[in-house]
């Protein structure tokens, strides 16, 4: 340790992902830049899709992100190797005019990339693949080459039915081989991460609105929208 900050970085950061050989930095707008293991920048800011990054999650050493532009009414999910350069992609304008799936663009650079056909809700990984939730349709269980291992259809809880949006899906979160899902209201659903069988479902009341989970190690984190968080 210096004693010092790291520099600034030039964006607004959604993430910033650890890899074996220092940090890449996420911006909310799209943005990456590579950074050492001080945080110190090692290239310049690039922007290798012209739409704004909504989630991130690591496997091993590569990131998988989502992209969305709620005007354009697109969506992109890519992968990329952490260690590798990012390079600049095309403008926004660009989008406008190759809107059929076949001629779509995608991220420049990624190791591949996936047009989505709704809104991406969460996403996680982990050493074996990732996970994710798209509005309406579903929970899909991934590989790492993003192969899909299993899907199930998003789940609701009884109890949260008369309040609003109670059953949306927020978060997904993986720890001891099981993926859970978390909704507004509380409620949680757990997936066995290899077949997908379900193992548990519940709601965990408390009287504000669930934003975001994160889960590391034994325990969970959960954020909500009045500033709370809990330890569980």
């Amino acid at each position: 340790m210096t004693g010092t900050l790291p520099p600034v970085i030039p964006f607004h950061a959604l993430s910033i992902v650890p890899h074996s050989e220092g940090y890449l930095a996420v911006g909310i707008d799209g943005e990456f830049q590579q950074l050492d293991a001080h945080l110190a920048p090692i290239d310049d800011v690039r922007k290798p899709f012209p739409m704004g990054v909504r989630h991130t999650c690591m496997t091993n050493d590569v990131m998988v992100a989502t992209w969305i532009d709620h005007e354009l009414l697109m969506a992109r999910m890519a992968a990329y190797d952490c260690r590798q350069p990012v390079k600049n992609g095309p403008e926004r304008g660009d989008l406008r005019t190759r809107r059929n799936i076949d001629a779509a663009l995608h991220p420049v650079g990624s190791l591949w990339s996936h047009v989505l056909d709704a809104e991406p809700l969460a996403l996680c990984g982990h050493e074996n693949g990732f996970a994710f939730v798209l509005y309406n349709k579903g929970i899909y269980a991934m590989g790492k080459d993003a192969g899909e291992h299993w899907r199930v259809e998003l789940p609701t809880w009884a109890e949260l039915k008369k309040l609003p949006r109670a059953n949306d899906i927020v978060s997904i979160t993986h720890r001891k081989g099981q993926l859970k899902v978390w909704s507004r209201g509380g409620g949680t659903q757990s997936y066995d991460d290899a077949s997908g069988d379900l193992i548990a479902t519940s709601v965990f009341h408390y009287d504000a609105v669930l934003q975001q989970v994160y889960a590391n190690g034994q325990q969970e984190l959960l954020v909500y929208d009045d500033g709370s968080i809990v330890w569980l």
